[in-house]
């Protein structure tokens, strides 16, 4: 479903926030029952951002999302696709540095945001993973008109597969994606897309091997496998370059 949210937004210099780099992969059998957000308040439109710095995404639950936005030169960045990206469990957007600068340099903008409870935002882990990611997207739309692209590691490419039909996504990537996390449903998520669909994953990450190539069968995704078992964006540090240019391959078609 979309969702409106209020965002304020403030460019700062810092950095990324607290990073936790011993991210460990959900185990899928876990079954938790996600948390329904209702709310009555009108929410104000996001608002664009003009240059690359640090934003705070405002949930309509009343949550602080922190999200680093990175644009193209030039004056394209208010037509680029945007790649929205989610984080695995364990970790935070920072997560995401080794391919931003790829994807800047091809044209693309990036918004790597943490989810509640994960590096500098607000509430409580492990909570509300699709309400979060509708937040980003909803800035990302207003940062740009062009294309908008969901790319997720582990519980964030669960949310990436659950959403991304609801959410208009123009293309969906993700990576070691278990097919159920939270109570979201990335097999039946999958399966409601009508974009391209990518999905990476190593070949000794089990189960998420399994769940991808399960998906992949049922819906004729490109499914990419890489040696070893390198989790989610630790494949970025086994394989950079092979997965990088396996991305920009892909959104290279979308924009």
């Amino acid at each position: 479903m979309m969702i409106t949210v209020a965002v304020a937004f403030t460019l700062v210099a810092a950095g990324c926030g607290d990073s936790d780099s011993d991210a460990q992969p959900v185990v899928t059998t876990t079954t938790v029952t996600a948390t329904t957000v209702t709310t009555t308040t009108v929410a104000v439109a996001a608002a664009p951002v003009q240059q690359s710095g640090i934003v705070t995404i405002a949930t309509p639950d009343g949550e602080a999302l922190a999200a680093t936005i990175e644009l193209p030169a030039g004056t394209s960045a208010d037509t680029a696709l945007t790649v929205v990206m989610a984080h695995m469990r364990g970790a935070d957007r920072s997560t995401w540095d080794p391919v931003i600068d790829d994807l800047t340099s091809a044209g693309h903008a990036t918004l790597a945001f943490d989810f509640r409870g994960y590096g500098d935002s607000t509430g409580a882990r492990d909570t509300n993973l699709d309400v979060d990611l509708a937040a980003a997207v909803e800035q990302a739309r207003a940062n740009s008109t062009g294309p908008v692209v969901l790319i997720g590691a582990s519980m964030g490419g669960t949310a990436a597969l659950d959403g991304g039909a609801a959410l208009g996504a123009d293309g969906v990537i993700v990576m070691s994606a278990p097919a159920n996390f939270l109570g979201l449903d990335g097999g039946a998520g999958a399966g409601r897309l009508d974009v391209p669909l990518l999905l990476l994953v190593s070949q000794n990450d089990q189960p998420y091997v399994g769940d991808l190539t399960a998906i992949a069968a049922a819906t004729g995704a490109e499914l990419v496998t890489f040696e070893g078992s390198a989790h989610g964006t630790n494949i970025f540090s086994t394989h950079d370059a092979d997965a990088t240019t396996t991305i920009l391959d892909f959104l290279a078609d979308i924009a």
